[in-house]
């Protein structure tokens, strides 16, 4: 059963500073799936 994930604004917010900073995101995306 896979659930729905659902961002705060603040979260997105977060992630729109670390891309804007160059920062990867894979090591995040991994875990949200691990998370799911």
């Amino acid at each position: 059963m896979m659930l729905d994930i659902v961002l705060s604004n603040h979260f997105k917010k977060g992630i729109k500073r670390a891309k804007k900073c160059g920062l990867n995101l894979d090591i995040l995306e991994n875990v949200v799936d691990q998370l799911a």
